[in-house]
């Protein structure tokens, strides 16, 4: 192994660090963009660039389960709210310092109920969305945020027995909170600031009608058994067993 591709290998693992962030033992990636939970786009994995373009919207007929943990701010968290706060529009402001004895927190959010996603992904409505994910392997759908909020929408996600992501309009996608049944609180996304995130990329198969489908959703783990992470993949080996 030559000097220089260790070089090479050193620097890309350097700059691909500096674009992750470690959270509750998960690893996000960083942003300072209004990333939506729930939406579908393409990222930039280059060197220098980490930036995360929403491109395409599910039409939500469904609320979609979300399970959400609340966390401290750590330095490093903070730091990248900061950042992030500079570009997104919600005005929010939070004190930290290393010397509280109770840090402000933030909450992070992960779609929990893949099996409604996946309906969705699958229905008519979307077909469009769907035809547009058959040719673009790269995309990704935002299944997890980190997001920080105000001092009163933390104190009603603490107090909230079930956390929905819902379709409000024409692309446009809230938080909406649920105690006893009953809805007690709604966040817009430009509420808050999102500093993290993580994407989780589509497997597909064919149904009993030969049709593409998306039949899984997956974060770092590779595609399940016989589906595959690249539609014309699905439809290569179709051919193969054909012939």
């Amino acid at each position: 192994m030559t000097s220089r591709f260790v070089f090479v290998l050193i620097f890309f693992s350097v700059f691909s660090a500096c674009k992750t962030v470690s959270i509750n033992q998960d690893t996000y990636r960083i942003t300072s963009d209004s990333v939506l939970l729930g939406s579908i786009g393409t990222g930039k994995e280059y060197v220098l660039e980490g930036d995360y373009n929403n491109t395409a919207f599910v039409a939500y007929e469904q609320p979609i389960k979300l399970s959400s943990s609340i966390l401290p701010f750590s330095k490093k968290t903070y730091q990248l709210f900061t950042e992030a706060s500079k570009k997104q529009p919600s005005g929010l402001n939070i004190n930290y310092t290393d010397s509280l004895n109770e840090k402000p927190k933030f909450v992070q959010l992960h779609i929990s109920d893949k099996v409604t996603v996946l309906d969705q992904l699958n229905n008519e409505n979307n077909e469009h969305l769907l035809n547009y994910l058959k040719v673009q392997p790269e995309a990704k759908m935002v299944t997890s945020i980190s997001l920080a909020l105000s001092q009163e929408h933390m104190k009603q996600i603490q107090i909230a027995e079930s956390v929905f992501l819902i379709q409000s309009g024409y692309k446009h996608y809230v938080i909406s909170l649920y105690k006893e049944g009953e809805p007690i609180d709604q966040i817009q996304f430009n509420d808050g600031a999102v500093f993290a995130y993580e994407t989780s990329s589509f497997c597909w198969k064919e149904n009993k009608r030969r049709q593409l489908q998306i039949v899984d959703i997956t974060n770092e783990d590779p595609c399940p058994k016989k589906t595959y992470s690249n539609s014309r993949k699905v439809i290569k080996e179709e051919n193969y067993f054909k012939l």
